[in-house]
């Protein structure tokens, strides 16, 4: 159910951003992929009610029957999929910027691989390699491009271990 509502809420916004994009852009035409200072961002934003103190770089997934945004974590189904990264620091009930599509910089962030997961140890943590403990629910939330920065695309499906 929370894969089919995520897959309508990203096709009931793409049209509206893709109307206004000229023929023959590309997502380098788009977005600034240079982000030059620490909590830096550019792409698509929505603005969602956090369910808990969530910090800038954390990884959320949307709470459906709650309705908030909360830290992911990949140890249990019920904590995913991710959806988003918080733009900035909210406590629970405060309306909180979260990029759902686009890069990010985030200077405490220590990527080593390509790949990003969600940590199945820390909410709202990412992981360079997959979760691999029994049980753990494993989602592609984007690639890193530097130790620093990641294009955060996040898969609509999530493998469970």
């Amino acid at each position: 159910m929370k894969k089919i509502i995520l897959t309508i809420l990203v096709w009931l916004l793409l049209p509206i951003y893709i109307s206004a994009v000229p023929i023959g852009a590309t997502i380098a035409d788009l977005f600034d992929s240079t982000l030059a200072s620490d909590h830096s961002y550019s792409g698509l934003t929505l603005t969602l009610t956090a369910g808990e103190t969530v910090a800038f770089g954390e990884i959320v997934y949307m709470n459906f029957t709650d309705k908030e945004v909360k830290k992911a974590k990949a140890d249990a189904a019920a904590t995913m999929p991710a959806i988003g990264v918080a733009l900035e620091g909210k406590n629970d009930g405060q309306a909180c910027l979260v990029l759902i599509f686009g890069y990010i910089r985030d200077d405490t962030y220590n990527f080593t691989a390509t790949n990003v997961y969600v940590s199945d140890v820390t909410g709202g943590a990412t992981l360079s390699t997959p979760p691999a403990d029994s049980g753990d629910q494993v989602q592609r939330i984007g690639f890193a491009f530097h130790a620093d920065k990641m294009f955060f695309n996040p898969s609509t499906d999530v493998g469970e271990i």
